[in-house]
């Protein structure tokens, strides 16, 4: 879903150069008659231009176009079925539609974002539907869901059915590895620890790479999203005084206005930068047993030292990779 988003986004953006142009697909994008004379494009950007007469661009268009139609319609279906106050007969009814009207591979992201905010029970119910396709675009939807799903029973549930469905097939996809890699990739800690777990489970001993990097986090602020120090410490003494003195005359009375200034004398510190490290536990842990189960022997006794994992994996995990592999194609 947020793939889809991306590229529209992105082809929003390029379309929107054409206004600059004065080519044919510049021309062809200009539809008001009374708009402003366009601005020559630099050559470079020719052929950045995307062509609305390309096919390839009016079905993109078109699916857009009916994408569009179809969210507003589930969204209709779920406020109908599954809004405010819904009994538990009328979810149930919900259901039963939903897998009659939507239960088809291309509307499996746009589901999960229409139904995103929902309790564990309604989703439930999707990913009963997802198990009960047993098709592998709705296995790597489950395993989407165990791994991004920002509520912990709903990754669990999507994870108990995955583990059915791979039990039951035998094996794990290309699919549901792919979308395990990228949660291993992801910065936030709660995806990538729940792709983690994934991997100790059903023993993908290929994502022991990713598995080694993620065990720590960083974060480095960025100097555009600041202004000034990001903290300061004060020890020291101040002590005020009289930097000015303004006379006030009236009839019959004098004063005086003071300006109080502070002088401070002591330590300042500056904190200008930081870096935050997380360490990711269970990472490690899921890495350690995974490991440790495929050689028969304890790993990892050098904790999260990263530079320790990369030469145990060259000088053992990798040796015994390559001695799996030539003796599954023996």
């Amino acid at each position: 879903m947020t793939h889809d988003r991306r590229i529209a986004r992105n082809l929003v953006l390029v379309c929107g150069l054409a206004v600059f142009g004065t080519g044919a697909a510049a021309q062809h994008l200009v539809t008001e008659p009374d708009a402003p004379a366009s601005v020559p494009a630099e050559p470079w950007m020719e052929h950045l231009l995307p062509d609305p007469d390309d096919p390839r661009v009016i079905a993109y268009a078109e699916h857009q176009r009916q994408r569009a139609q179809k969210e507003l319609e589930i969204r209709r279906f779920r406020s109908t079925y599954f809004g405010s106050g819904s009994s538990t007969e009328t979810q149930q009814v919900g259901l039963s539609l939903l897998r009659e009207k939507y239960n088809e591979p291309a509307l499996y992201p746009l589901l999960l974002e229409v139904f995103e905010h929902d309790p564990v029970d309604v989703k439930a119910g999707l990913l009963d539907m997802f198990a009960d396709a047993r098709t592998d675009e709705a296995d790597a939807t489950l395993a989407w869901v165990a791994v991004h799903d920002r509520e912990h029973d709903t990754r669990n549930a999507a994870l108990a059915r995955l583990t059915d469905r791979v039990a039951a097939v035998e094996g794990v996809s290309d699919r549901i590895k792919l979308v395990v890699a990228g949660g291993l990739k992801e910065e936030a800690s709660a995806p990538a620890i729940a792709a983690a777990g994934i991997a100790e489970a059903f023993k993908l001993y290929e994502m022991v790479p990713l598995m080694i990097a993620a065990q720590v986090g960083g974060n480095t602020p960025s100097a555009q999203t600041r202004t000034g120090n990001l903290g300061w410490i004060v020890i020291g003494q101040q002590t005020a005084y009289v930097s000015d003195l303004q006379p006030v005359v009236s009839n019959n009375a004098v004063g005086f206005d003071p300006t109080l200034s502070v002088v401070t004398e002591g330590v300042v510190l500056e904190i200008q930068d930081a870096v935050v490290y997380t360490y990711r536990t269970e990472i490690f842990y899921s890495l350690t047993k995974l490991t440790t189960n495929a050689l028969g022997r304890p790993t990892g006794a050098w904790g999260m030292d990263e530079p320790k994992w990369w030469t145990w994996y060259d000088n053992e995990w990798k040796p015994w990779m390559e001695a799996r592999a030539a003796k599954d194609d023996g």
